[in-house]
């Protein structure tokens, strides 16, 4: 009996250690053998593009992408973050999200969402006011060398005013070979979307393109300073990590999804892009499907209200040149049916 005692008291001891020392494994960072780097699990789809997105802004023009520089890596199908200490160009706020999560073992999606609401704008050296990014882009109200189209849709329940430099948004179309190619924006394109109630401009927000090839957005009260929140109702919309949710997705929205053809009105009423009938092309809008491909991760129908815009012209007999030549390339020289 003292024999078999013993042996049992020897097997309660060794599971006994071999529970703390698992507990005590579970309670170490999800970091590689070396301890150089810290584990992301955001449980979101396509984590490289986000990363390389979100982090691009702290390369300090270096590297436009953070896989490229090194400041995130793939390993076992799982990315971690880098110590940005020995990242080249890599900015010194990074090193609060690195610390961050080394304490907690990993990078959360909160962890990560908090992280880019408090330091976004400082990374990309967002103009603060309405009036500096006014400064910076030109002046939007423009009649001739803005395109504008207002419309009442999902984002909001403001009417929204939205204009692009007319010659960027020329420069995209005309660089189409055919109507099925990707609309590419050139690096220094703006979209900016102004909120409207009974006439007055409560919100601003503006989509920004870089030299890398990212898309910067900003937000702006009513009184023209940044904000990181604009209204929708029944939750604000958080930027930019809600800009991006549905810029990166595939999801249609209306008045968009049903253009050329007026939706039912939503929750907050009608939902419609204010065009004459003219710009309702249903060929051109075939053709291109613009806001389903979202080439650029542009969700407007930017180059098919243009398009539409200067087939009229060519009606017309007043439409230029380079407009017709457009227009024959892309099979939309003949009537519209």
């Amino acid at each position: 009996m003292k024999g078999l005692f013993s042996n049992t008291g020897y097997v309660l001891i060794l599971v006994f250690g071999m529970a703390i020392a698992l507990s005590a494994c579970s309670n170490q960072p999800k970091a590689d053998s070396d301890h150089h780097g810290v584990q992301f699990q955001l449980e979101k789809s396509d984590e490289e593009r986000l990363l390389n997105y979100y982090l691009s802004g702290y390369l300090n023009g270096v590297v436009s992408e953070p896989s490229q520089a090194g400041l995130i890596q793939k390993r076992q199908n799982i990315w971690y973050l880098q110590d940005p200490e020995g990242v080249s160009g890599a900015d010194s706020m990074l090193q609060t999200l690195y610390s961050t999560g080394m304490e907690e073992g990993e990078i959360s999606w909160d962890a990560f969402e908090s992280f880019i609401s408090q330091t976004y704008y400082e990374s990309r050296t967002a103009p603060e006011t309405v009036d500096d990014l006014r400064s910076a882009l030109g002046d939007w109200s423009q009649e001739g060398e803005w395109f504008h189209v207002e419309l009442n849709g999902s984002m909001t329940q403001y009417r929204r005013r939205i204009s692009v430099e007319r010659r960027k948004l020329v420069s995209a179309v005309r660089s189409l070979n055919t109507a099925s190619d990707p609309i590419l924006y050139e690096p220094g394109t703006a979209f900016i979307g102004e909120h409207l109630l009974e006439g007055e401009i409560v919100e601003t927000t503006a989509m920004v393109k870089q030299n890398g090839g990212h898309w910067d957005y900003y937000a702006y009260n009513g009184q023209g300073i940044l904000t990181d929140e604009i209204f929708k109702d029944p939750d604000d919309m958080k930027v930019p990590t809600e800009c991006t949710g549905c810029h990166f997705g595939d999801r249609l929205f209306e008045p968009e999804r049903s253009f050329p053809a007026r939706p039912r009105p939503g929750p907050n009423g009608e939902r419609s892009l204010h065009v004459g009938e003219n710009a309702r092309d249903s060929e051109v809008v075939a053709a291109l499907q613009e806001h389903a491909r979202r080439s650029d991760l542009v969700l407007g129908l930017y180059a098919t209200l243009y398009l539409s815009e200067i087939r009229q012209k060519l009606i017309a007999g007043s439409a230029s040149e380079e407009e017709i030549e457009t227009l024959q390339r892309l099979g939309f020289a003949n009537d519209p049916q």
